[in-house]
């Protein structure tokens, strides 16, 4: 307390007055002030600046003498270090909050966009298809009109080209049976889907035969993208 007590009343320097800790405080003629504190975070260092006059003091002591309006200024000095200590744990909390989320920002950008192939030659499901790839990000889309035009695509861009294809089973020039098994013939590997809107059996099985790997009935919708993303791991 006797350090305490030496450093504020240093600090106050009151004007000539002996510090004996006696001295009644409506008696002293106090100056604007500050006061040097130490933070409780080790290594930092602040001011707390106070424009206090006597008259502020004199409410604080509430008539005592200058010796306990010390140990009332080391009260409230300890309830300060505590707030900033708390102050200072939200604010480095909250920063290495944002570091979290830009670091998972930074290592999505990072991770490689799927490339996908949608061969389907009516438009409005071609909308359908495009919207629901792209929503989720982080995909590179490219479109052909018939299996012939998704077969030259392929062999031009080489088998490792797509990640997945997407494919319609009725089209002109070239079905989807067709093109799969053409694709298949050049040595890809990539997960081929089949999409149709027909759902006989005898349709599936066709499509599986031709070199499909799996089959969704049109329209595509969120859920079934999502499962055919996972099943391929590409979610």
């Amino acid at each position: 307390m006797g350090a305490t007590r030496n450093r504020v009343m240093g600090t106050w320097r009151l004007s000539g007055l002996a510090e004996t800790g006696r001295t009644p405080v409506d008696c002293v003629e106090i100056p604007p002030m500050q006061l040097s504190v130490q933070r409780c975070c080790p290594g930092r260092q602040g001011h707390l600046r106070a424009g206090c006059y006597a008259g502020i003091l004199k409410r604080l002591a509430g008539g005592r003498t200058a010796g306990q309006l010390v140990t009332r200024v080391a009260t409230v000095h300890s309830a300060c270090q505590r707030l900033r200590c708390l102050s200072w744990a939200l604010s480095h909390r909250g920063r290495v909050a944002k570091r979290s989320a830009m670091a998972g920002a930074a290592a999505a950008a990072e991770r490689r966009a799927i490339r996908v192939l949608l061969v389907e030659d009516e438009e409005i499901h071609r909308v359908l298809a495009r919207a629901l790839l792209r929503a989720g990000g982080g995909v590179v889309l490219d479109e052909a009109g018939n299996g012939a035009e998704a077969v030259r695509r392929v062999r031009e861009g080489g088998a490792g080209a797509y990640d997945l294809i997407l494919t319609d089973r009725q089209m002109p020039v070239m079905d989807g049976h067709e093109a799969t098994r053409q694709i298949r013939a050049l040595g890809v590997t990539t997960p081929i889907v089949g999409l149709s809107s027909d759902c006989l059996a005898a349709d599936v099985d066709a499509f599986i035969k031709a070199g499909a790997d799996d089959f969704t009935p049109k329209p595509l919708s969120k859920e079934k993208l999502n499962r055919i993303l996972a099943k391929f791991n590409l979610a």
